[in-house]
Formats: structure tokens, sequence, C-alpha cells
């Protein structure tokens, strides 16, 4: 059985079973990636949401791309572009990893969709932000189209993390 626990107590964080496997997480990415105010609330929000819907997601990715965009950007944490999300994927992401001398989680990815697939359907992105379409379309376009496979146990199957406005990317 996993257990999932989030600076307690949390009583709407509740994971009551685990399929697979439990991940041995990094202690070193929650203490070297503190979240604050709206990020520290939209990171548990995104949590919920993915246990709500029974969507895989690693808490290390989510709390690394949050707290690199509180970190890094001066912008709400609700607030995302399709300029800012290149410039989170392929550069602070990886400087902030770089500087506390950790890997970049490989869900990062999976963990900004998820970001955006719970604001979505919150409806509360905000007013600074880009088309959901667009923002989509930057992710795809930073993973070269296809979103990295959170459980190592399945075969890797390549998918289209949501459908493009603007057709089918070639890289």
């Amino acid at each position: 059985m996993t257990v999932l626990d989030l600076d307690p107590p949390h009583p709407t964080l509740r994971l009551v079973s685990s399929n697979g496997l439990a991940t041995t997480r990094d202690s070193r990415y929650r203490s070297t990636t503190p979240l604050y105010g709206d990020a520290r609330e939209l990171f548990q929000q995104v949590l919920q949401y993915a246990l709500e819907h029974q969507v895989a997601i690693d808490p290390d990715s989510l709390r690394v791309v949050l707290g690199t965009k509180q970190a890094m950007s001066a912008a709400p944490a609700r607030s995302f572009s399709a300029a800012g999300i290149w410039q989170l994927m392929f550069v602070d992401v990886v400087a902030s990893c770089r500087n506390r001398k950790l890997d970049v989680p490989a869900g990062c990815a999976s963990a900004l969709i998820r970001t955006i697939d719970y604001l979505d359907a919150s409806d509360s992105f905000h007013s600074l932000s880009d088309p959901v379409g667009d923002l989509y379309d930057a992710i795809d376009e930073c993973t070269g189209g296809w979103v990295d496979d959170l459980h190592p146990s399945t075969p890797t199957k390549a998918r289209r993390s949501v459908p493009s406005d603007r057709g089918t990317k070639r890289t």
C-alpha cells in the first residue's frame, strides 16, 4: 500500500490503495523546492484532481515544475503562456535541478499537463494565460509531441497529450 503524506494534516488528500509498485520518493525534492502561497495551494489541488480522476502523477515532478515556476517567474501561479512553457521546461527546470544537484524528474511534462488539465477543468486560469489549446501545443512541441510514461512497469506506449487544433506536428 502506498501512503500519500503531504505536510499533514490534509484531510482531502487520501490514497487508499495503490496498484503496482510503490516508487521511492527522493526527499531532497521536497526539502530543496519549497512551495508558498498560491503555488502550494495549486500543488494540493492538482494532486487532489489527479486522485479524484485516477490519473497518474508524480508529486516530485509537480513540485519541481510549480516550485521552479514560482521561483523563476513573477507571473501568478495560475498564469501560463506558450512562451513561458518553453522557458520553464527547457531552461528553468533544468537550471533549478542542476543548481540543487538533482536529476530532472522524468514526469515533469506529465505534471505540467495535469496542471493545465486541472486549471482548464476548474476554469481557474489567471486572466493573463494564453488559450488552453496553445498551452497544450507548446507542451507537445516541448516534448516532441509525446508525453513521458509514468508507469515504468508497463510497456512504454507513446500517446499524444491532447489533440491539437493545428494538426499533426512533425519533429
